[in-house]
């Protein structure tokens, strides 16, 4: 049944920019998408629900959105405001789709241009003192792991020792860690080409073994409290790391 046959919804007419946008984002609740993903639909539109949330669905203009982004860019950076984009447009689209505006308003959206970030190349120097700094650190391994195998922080916290294969010298990227405190969640990596093989050096696979042998250590230590996960990088008690807020020097 159409949203606009359903007897127990408003007419598109009726319902406003606020209660539609509410209404979407229950469609998208987990486990149709990621807590984090879901998290972040919420964050992003309450730009638009903050300003627009009065006005009908089916009112909405591209000339408002644009009024809108405008007004964004004093508290918010290009980059920002394209995410907000991404996720309202998302939105609209889906009102479009079930035949409760005729077109989508924020297709012909001019969005900010976006800069391009200078990639730094740490020094030679510069990577020694890091190397030198992690040295004591008891997730050395872990700050490693990010130098050398070019992963993302979630993606090297949701690394299992399940996924090394000692013998190939290699690791399997598969889940990845996201969310913050509670809020954090263990899933599949976010696209076919995030699945991937990395191969370890001699160094990093002697820094796996060393890190390894001191995580059985600190299991012995604390005996029944020890949480096991099968993740390679962990709290004293075998829990999850947080990858909104990683352990420092």
């Amino acid at each position: 049944m159409a949203y606009r046959e359903d007897p127990n919804r408003k007419p598109p007419s009726d319902e406003t920019l606020g209660e539609y946008l509410a209404r979407w984002l229950e469609t998208m609740q987990p486990p149709r998408t990621r807590p984090s993903t879901w998290r972040g639909y919420q964050q992003k539109l309450q730009y638009v629900i903050k300003s627009l949330r009065d006005r009908p669905l089916r009112s909405i203009t591209t000339q408002d959105i644009q009024q809108l982004y405008g007004r964004l860019g004093k508290e918010l950076g290009a980059q920002s405001i394209v995410h907000v984009h991404r996720v309202f447009r998302q939105a609209l689209q889906a009102a479009e789709d079930w035949d409760l505006i005729l077109k989508n308003p924020a297709r012909k959206v001019t969005l900010p241009k976006v800069p391009r970030p200078d990639l730094r190349i740490p020094t030679a120097e510069e990577a020694q003192r890091f190397m030198r700094a992690a040295d004591s650190h008891r997730l050395r391994a872990l700050w490693l792991w990010l130098a050398l195998n070019g992963t993302r922080m979630g993606e090297a916290l949701g690394a299992r020792w399940d996924d090394v294969d000692w013998d190939r010298r290699a690791v399997r990227i598969q889940q990845n860690l996201t969310g913050e405190g509670k809020q954090r969640a263990l899933g599949p990596v976010k696209s076919r080409d995030g699945f991937r093989v990395i191969e370890l050096s001699d160094f990093m696979v002697a820094a796996l073994k060393t890190h390894q042998t001191n995580q059985q250590q600190e299991q012995q230590l604390v005996g029944e409290q020890w949480q096991e996960s099968g993740l390679i990088f962990v709290t004293r008690k075998g829990t999850w790391l947080d990858p909104e807020r990683p352990p420092g020097f």
